[in-house]
């Protein structure tokens, strides 16, 4: 049956009912005898079913209402599960991308699988969810993008380093990654948790 967007969209239903409860009245009976108990409780019973109408429209209109508030708790769930796990692991990458910058100005041997281990790497970003808003689905991949570059580019000192090449570049570009990442781990939204580092 289509959906009857406004109240004046029942009215042929009425009249239909109506006519099929006249019909039927006039078919059983001749006009002469028809009584006035069988026209009330025919009325009764159009009156009756418009009600029930209603009644189904009102309950079909809470359940969706139901579902859609639903849906937006699962949601809001979703979003703050993804905040929290993304602030769990932007605690480790922090205190990861401070000691690869020590190592880095310091021009110390970087154990690469270490920091990969400890968080620089973007597989370990849990998934995003798909109703994550603009901000915050911008600062993700960002984020995903510079630590991806950050591990590409450790790999490469790390190799000069073995070779005994000279990486000034990328060592400038590998601190300047980790001030971008630093600044983007503090910057990103956080979930209604407290974290203490």
């Amino acid at each position: 049956m289509p959906k009857l967007e406004h109240w004046t969209d029942s009215i042929p239903l009425i009249v239909l009912m109506t006519a099929a409860f006249f019909a039927g009245c006039l078919t059983a009976t001749s006009l002469g005898e028809l009584e006035w108990e069988t026209l009330a409780a025919g009325f009764l019973a159009i009156l009756a079913g418009f009600f029930a109408f209603k009644a189904a429209k009102v309950q079909i209109e809470f359940q969706r209402t139901q579902h859609q508030e639903e849906i937006a708790r699962l949601q809001r769930i979703d979003e703050n599960q993804f905040l929290q796990e993304m602030e769990v692991l932007l605690i480790e990458l922090k205190h990861t991308v401070k000691d690869m910058l020590m190592a880095i100005q310091n021009k110390q041997t970087l154990n690469v699988r270490e920091y990969e281990s400890d968080g620089l790497n973007e597989n370990l970003l849990p998934q995003k969810p798909p109703t994550t808003d603009e901000n915050t689905s911008l600062q993700y991949n960002q984020l995903r993008l510079w630590i991806k570059l950050l591990r590409r580019q450790s790999h490469v000192i790390a190799r000069a380093d073995e070779l005994d090449t000279e990486s000034n570049e990328v060592r400038q570009s590998a601190i300047d990654l980790v001030g971008m990442i630093t600044h983007i781990c503090e910057a990103f939204p956080k979930s209604n948790l407290v974290f203490q580092e």
